[in-house]
């Protein structure tokens, strides 16, 4: 199959809003490739390359696009062409190239690559290349499209992605059939899609949808943290599957105390002041950019609060009365303070406990809840004293005054369908430093100019507060937030982790329901 084939086929998938016509468009795509094909056909259009980063960045790729040519009168007709394979393979080679005159050799590459194509051919590589990818065809359409195509259980794949890490694994082993999914458990070393939580109305909303005995714990203002041990050799992974070890030698230590010989523990790094407080998560998020710890580095603790193996067993899919037992066994005093709710007052009197000592908020777990790899499970519900909401930046506009020369008004979207909707703009809550941080990123992730406001492509996270939500004859979605200010960026979550804007349109319908009372809205 050619690259240019695969393009259109990314352009039929984006011409379509239905999940189930998205699917059954990459199902029938996958169905006709050989194995190799359709390894990187499902990787490209989930939006990544088979070899990760190859070195090839929107700099890089927006200096190609100048220097090329119209395409030809036929390139759009081309019957030929690179096929996946080929462009599979001189990505590799790119991946490879290193030393004096690195960036010359890609750039020549690139070129070479993209000037005999289509616009819609070189349209598909490009954003394919700057992670801008956006036909809706997100990696788990990809992993369920898989499964339909090989006529095999979607659970069963979507659990073999989570376990083994990797869509180029997951291709390989629901290549083999059935037996090789079921045969699929967890490897020690290889990272595993971290839960997630939906967000709770109320507290007594809550405790109605989680059912007897949920367990509450603290939600920390941490960053989230997989820890894998096999005896001296530990591991240490963030959200997005990192592996950051090297540079968290205090928590690395923190697993000699652990009371088994093989684990593997979620949980969230922390760091806390003399006084007990925690620090803010930025502070233990630039940790996490230190490569080389120094003495005067921030200390950093953990406490963790689920247990997916230990000595040999999966415990993922143990209801979380068992795991809970288990976690406590193991890590002992590092485990969250967590206890079974009795009554929605005990749940009210630990969150402002919690509050007061600085955390975020809490979560609430239902008592047999399994552990959802990769998914926001309905069994994990956060609770926090105001509105939040993960907005991914999809725009900025240079700030005048005291901040002239900075990107500072912020465009807010959230994730609609196979795009992002627009919900508001802000400059508020932003520090000097995070304002100097912010200019920097966005001027790299900016895709063009119009007028005054930078167009950035969609990879930016950030969370925000607000005290409601109104209608909005301003934004398409009708939709717009009140009062919209930064709380903090947030690099370890991805665009596709991003909220909704039917997340966004339940919290107006709930607002509207209590007769439009927004300011003092129930705990989220």
């Amino acid at each position: 199959m050619t690259i240019a084939a695969l393009a259109q086929v990314s352009c039929d998938i984006a011409g379509t809003r239905s999940r189930k016509k998205k699917v059954a468009l990459i199902a029938t795509l996958l169905g006709s490739l050989d194995p190799a094909s359709k390894t990187v056909a499902a990787c490209y259009l989930a939006g990544a390359l088979p070899q990760g980063r190859i070195g090839i960045g929107p700099s890089l790729v927006r200096t190609v696009r100048r220097g090329l040519e119209a395409p030809s009168a036929d390139a759009a007709q081309q019957p030929t062409g690179p096929t996946l394979i080929e462009v599979d393979a001189l990505f590799t080679r790119v991946k490879a190239i290193a030393g004096r005159g690195a960036v010359a050799r890609r750039t020549k590459c690139l070129s070479e690559l993209l000037a005999p194509l289509s616009d819609t051919t070189r349209d598909f590589l490009s954003n394919l290349l700057v992670g801008g990818l956006r036909q809706g065809a997100l990696e788990p359409l990809v992993v369920e499209a898989l499964a339909v195509s090989l006529s095999l259980p979607i659970p069963a794949v979507r659990r073999a992605r989570m376990l083994t890490g990797s869509l180029v694994a997951t291709v390989a082993t629901a290549l083999e059939g059935p037996d090789a999914l079921a045969a699929v458990r967890i490897t020690l070393f290889v990272p595993i899609s971290p839960m997630l939580a939906k967000t709770g109305e109320s507290i007594e909303a809550a405790l109605d949808k989680l059912g007897d005995g949920p367990w509450v714990e603290t939600k920390l203002d941490g960053a989230r943290i997989q820890l894998h041990k096999d005896g001296e050799r530990v591991a240490i992974y963030t959200r997005q599957l990192h592996d950051v070890t090297a540079r968290l030698p205090e928590l690395v230590a923190l697993a000699a105390t652990f009371a088994a010989e093989q684990c593997i523990v979620d949980g969230e790094a922390i760091a806390f002041d003399d006084a007990g407080k925690p620090y803010p998560f930025q502070a233990v998020m630039s940790r996490f950019g230190s490569r080389q710890p120094t003495a005067r580095s921030l200390k950093l603790s953990a406490r963790f609060f689920d247990i997916l193996h230990v000595d040999g067993v999966d415990t993922l899919d143990q209801p979380l009365s068992c795991r809970r037992a288990e976690l406590e066994r193991v890590v002992g005093p590092l485990a969250t303070d967590a206890a079974q709710a009795l009554s929605a007052d005990m749940v009210a009197t630990r969150l402002e406990a919690a509050m007061l000592a600085g955390h975020e908020g809490l979560m609430l777990k239902a008592n047999d809840g399994l552990y959802a790899a990769g998914r926001r499970g309905a069994t994990w519900l956060k609770l926090k004293p105001f509105h939040t909401l993960d907005c991914v930046v999809l725009g900025v506009e240079p700030g005048s005054g005291r901040r002239e020369g900075t990107l500072s008004n912020l465009h807010l979207g959230v994730r609609d369908g196979d795009g992002f909707a627009m919900v508001g703009k802000t400059f508020k809550g932003l520090s000097d430093a995070l304002l100097a941080w912010q200019t920097e990123r966005l001027t790299a992730l900016t895709l063009e100019v119009v007028g005054y406001v930078h167009v950035v492509r969609p990879e930016l996270v950030v969370e925000v507060a607000f005290d409601g939500v109104q209608d909005s004859p301003t934004y398409p979605c009708g939709l717009a937030l009140r009062f919209a200010r930064v709380r903090r960026y947030r690099p370890d979550k991805k665009a596709s982790d991003a909220d909704t804007l039917a997340r966004l349109t339940e919290l107006h319908e709930s607002a509207r329901s209590r007769r439009g009372v927004v300011d003092n809205a129930p705990l989220q």
